[in-house]
């Protein structure tokens, strides 16, 4: 285990870290490290954790992460990444808690998300994401937590979605306002998208 969270660390993220392959848990949150997230941390092979949030990070989220076989953690929560969600993040299938929040996230929810069976946190909220809730989402029937509030999303919850999600205790979207930008009629909680959220 590496854990160097909340430290003052800056500059950029270090790719030779990825030459620990031994690692099961790498912490590298709450600090003020920019650039990129290298390409090589995708060959972690017992990797379960990896928290990359509240930091400066830019570029995409990569989509070599879908090569981390043995990942159930991935936070990388308030930065700058840009670009979509990558479709391949439907092949972790260990993955327990997906956070995405507060980037500039762009694009449509990909539907390989309903890939993600034994996932229990899904937070999309505070992004640019488009579209509408897909119904490939009422796959995930171990979810408890699910923020996709302060979006772009528009449309209308699909009833399967509403149905299969049985345990969620906490699902909250954009459906306050007149007219609301979501309409859902299984959300425990609604906000609206207000002009000045940086979305």
């Amino acid at each position: 285990m590496l854990d160097l969270n909340l430290n003052s660390l800056s500059g950029t993220v270090p790719s030779e870290l990825a030459l620990l392959q031994g690692l099961t848990l790498l912490d590298l949150g709450q600090n003020f490290l920019s650039g990129t997230v290298p390409s090589e941390y995708g060959t972690f092979e017992l990797l379960e954790e990896l928290v990359l949030q509240i930091n400066l990070l830019t570029g995409t989220v990569p989509t070599e992460l879908a090569g981390l076989g043995a990942l159930k953690e991935l936070e990388v929560a308030a930065n700058e990444f840009t670009g979509t969600i990558p479709s391949e993040l439907g092949l972790l299938a260990n993955l327990v808690g997906l956070e995405l929040t507060n980037n500039f996230l762009e694009g449509p929810i990909p539907t390989e998300l309903g890939n993600l069976r034994l996932l229990t946190d899904l937070e999309l909220d505070l992004n640019r994401i488009t579209g509408t809730v897909p119904t490939e989402l009422g796959q995930l029937v171990s979810l408890l937590r699910l923020r996709l509030e302060l979006t772009l999303l528009t449309g209308v919850v699909p009833a399967e979605v509403c149905n299969a999600l049985t345990l969620v205790t906490d699902f909250v979207t954009d459906c306050a306002g007149d007219p609301p930008e979501v309409e859902c009629s299984c959300c425990t909680s609604c906000s609206e998208v207000e002009p000045e959220v940086p979305v």
